[in-house]
């Protein structure tokens, strides 16, 4: 192989471990979220209406599909009564 291909493998290699680890945060947000919002004892539906976001849309969150924004995990906490710090993964 020449030393050119091996930087771009390694590229690629680097960029599959930044995906990986995206979905991972991902995921283990949204597993934080589903926690809290079922200890709350509320449903999808009802906690999309509380934060003023689609059900579909924490829908996705909680199954690690979405990729929230800051101002929506603000949202989701105080829908939830809860500090931001508590959906951190």
């Amino acid at each position: 192989m020449r030393p050119r291909q091996i930087a771009v493998n390694r590229g690629e290699n680097n960029l599959r471990q930044r995906d990986f680890a995206l979905a991972d945060v991902l995921a283990r947000f949204g597993k934080k979220l589903r926690e809290a919002r079922q200890k709350k004892g509320i449903s999808q539906e009802r906690l999309a209406e509380l934060a003023d976001l689609h059900r579909t849309y924490v829908s996705g969150i909680e199954r690690g599909e979405r990729n929230v924004s800051l101002l929506n995990i603000e949202k989701l906490a105080r829908a939830l009564g809860l500090p931001m710090s508590a959906l951190m993964p």
